[in-house]
């Protein structure tokens, strides 16, 4: 599904800033840097991404904060494409999805 720029910059932002929720006006400026922009602009933004990526009411990729902002909430992963990728023979089970575990180190949970 097509996504238009603001929406995938929305995106960018968020998962750059997962888990943390942002705040409706940190969007704001992050979005519209020069702009006064009102509040249903960014709904319908979240909006369009929710619909792009398959967002379920059950189990959120993007989560609601009530009068606050909103948060990336899906468990997101790194892929290193070369030598150093390794088919993992291990995962984690997260919801109904599979996250691969490397050889060495893997760090769980959000907190260093």
């Amino acid at each position: 599904m097509p996504l238009s720029p603001k929406a995938f910059h929305l995106l960018e932002v968020l998962a750059e800033r997962r888990p943390n929720a942002v705040s409706q006006d940190d969007l704001r400026k992050e979005l519209w840097p020069d702009t006064v922009m009102g509040g249903t602009t960014i709904a319908r933004l979240v909006s369009e991404l929710r619909a792009a990526i398959g967002d379920d009411r059950h189990e959120p990729i993007i989560r609601t904060v009530h009068r606050f902002g909103y948060a990336f909430a899906e468990l997101a992963t790194e892929e290193h494409v070369g030598p150093a990728a390794v088919i993992a023979s291990f995962a984690i089970q997260w919801g109904s999805q599979l996250v691969p575990l490397c050889a060495g180190e893997n760090l769980i949970g959000r907190s260093p």
